[in-house]
């Protein structure tokens, strides 16, 4: 590709394909392998057999799929068509051109699909019908109770999981009526929902928490060597309590796609980065025009159009800013509680001088309000939060300002760190790229009966 550049310059960019990020379904559509997942050899990753994978929790003992036994298949698919079920590929790949890319070597996790949509459901009706049904450690109502009236905060609350019917948790599916987004959220604060019902050690309690485990390095966004070789033990060590406490239930698939992370991690990086839920929300207009068009002639056509028309409208309507906030109060330097803390990182500026606050702003597409906890910094492996009072103005550039809290542990059985404001207050003043996760988290409170220490969950893992 020839690129100008501004002062007339014409450079020669050469690309080649690098990654295909697909669902299961479509991975294994785009590769040639079979398309259903009751097949014999359903994986596209590797030749491990469907009675197989029960028995093989970790991929180091699966003969894996390459370049060389990916040509066999073919030639002997060319020979005998009906050789099908033997490896489980059904046409060759037409990616496999390209010189770089062999579809063999680039995987494409799909962890929306896997953990959201699949074991994440599939755990949560097990374990909650274990402790409601055969241990009665709480009612249906009382959980259902609590996720209606639980405070998931202002990031969340969007995302806030439906009320679970008696009846489904009796049902051997693995549908739990909520969304991925609603699954992710449930998963996240299930531990502060019910974990005061539980007590420490409950086996089952201890598999969903392995789970979340396992969550936290698939969706983090910095991947260390280590926490790829941690999540291969967490995941075989997952399997193999599944089933010791589930006797009766087989390994389904996608507990068997999960052993595949480690490697992909170590391959692509953080697979969050190519995860499901992205073209999912983009796939949402057009199945809301779907809906709506009364146009039965081709509506293929009409939807391309209206994204068309709704693209161009936001690329002329909307600009890339840094931040973004409707409110703004002006305050004298020396009436702010950190004015050292400004003075020292702005020696240019006098106590006299006037800067801008507010109290929540939208800053790189994500809000920050007062009363928010972000993560400032990592010590002796715990994540240092603070709580933010306000958003400062300096010319282009905001700051967030607040107050440290004392992180004192993490507590495993709610999966949570517990926190505490300091005797002294102990001020912070940052920009958002210095944060150690940009994410913000919200004050939760967990049911237990000592209530003075506040709990964090965070999203994912944090190094």
């Amino acid at each position: 590709m020839e690129i100008v550049l501004n002062d007339g310059t014409n450079i020669i960019k050469r690309g080649s394909l690098a990654q295909v990020v697909a669902d299961n379904l479509g991975a294994n559509s785009i590769g040639g392998f079979v398309e259903s997942f009751v097949a014999n050899y359903l994986c596209n990753t590797c030749l491990t057999s469907r009675t197989d994978f029960q028995r093989c929790n970790v991929a180091d003992n699966c003969q894996m799929r390459n370049r060389e036994n990916y040509e066999e298949h073919l030639q002997l698919l060319t020979e005998d068509p009906q050789s099908v079920p033997l490896h489980g590929i059904k046409c060759a790949c037409p990616l496999n051109q390209s010189r770089y890319f062999n579809i063999t070597t680039k995987h494409s996790p799909d962890i929306m699909h896997d953990i959201l949509e699949g074991l994440g459901k599939m755990e949560c009706k097990l374990v909650l019908s274990q402790l409601i049904f055969q241990d009665k450690l709480f009612s249906i109502d009382i959980l259902n109770a609590r996720i209606t009236n639980f405070d998931y905060g202002f990031e969340d609350v969007k995302n806030k999981p439906s009320t679970i019917n008696c009846g489904t948790l009796h049902i051997t599916d693995s549908n739990l009526k909520n969304s991925a987004s609603q699954m992710w959220c449930l998963l996240r604060f299930l531990p502060l929902l019910i974990g005061d019902k539980v007590p420490r050690n409950h086996a089952h309690w201890q598999l969903l928490l392995k789970l979340r485990q396992i969550m936290d390095i698939v969706f983090a966004r910095e991947i260390t060597e280590g926490m790829c070789h941690y999540l291969k033990y967490l995941i075989k060590d997952y399997h193999f309590l599944f089933q010791n406490l589930f006797l009766d239930i087989n390994l389904i698939p996608k507990h068997h796609f999960i052993i595949h992370y480690p490697n992909a991690l170590m391959e692509v990086g953080p697979i969050i980065n190519c995860w499901s839920m992205r073209f999912e929300a983009k796939h949402y207009f057009g199945k809301l025009i779907a809906g709506v068009v009364c146009n039965f002639k081709d509506i293929c056509y009409t939807i391309a159009e209206r994204h068309q028309i709704q693209q161009c409208h936001e690329w002329h309507s909307t600009k890339m800013q840094e931040y973004f906030a409707k409110k703004f109060s002006a305050v004298k330097v020396f009436e702010t509680e950190c004015k050292d803390l400004i003075l020292e990182k702005f020696p240019g500026l006098f106590e006299q001088g006037e800067i801008y606050f507010t109290a929540k702003a939208s800053i790189y597409g994500t809000e920050y309000r007062a009363g928010m906890i972000v993560v400032t910094d990592m010590f002796n492996n715990l994540p240092l939060f603070g709580e933010i009072q306000s958003i400062f103005i300096f010319g282009d550039t905001p700051y967030i300002f607040g107050e440290m809290l004392d992180t004192h542990h993490f507590d495993e059985h709610y999966h949570s760190y517990v926190c505490a404001k300091p005797q002294r207050a102990i001020l912070f003043f940052v920009k958002q790229i210095n944060l150690k996760d940009f994410h913000p988290l919200y004050v939760c409170s967990s049911y237990e009966e000592s209530q003075d220490r506040t709990k964090y969950t965070l999203k994912n893992a944090i190094n």
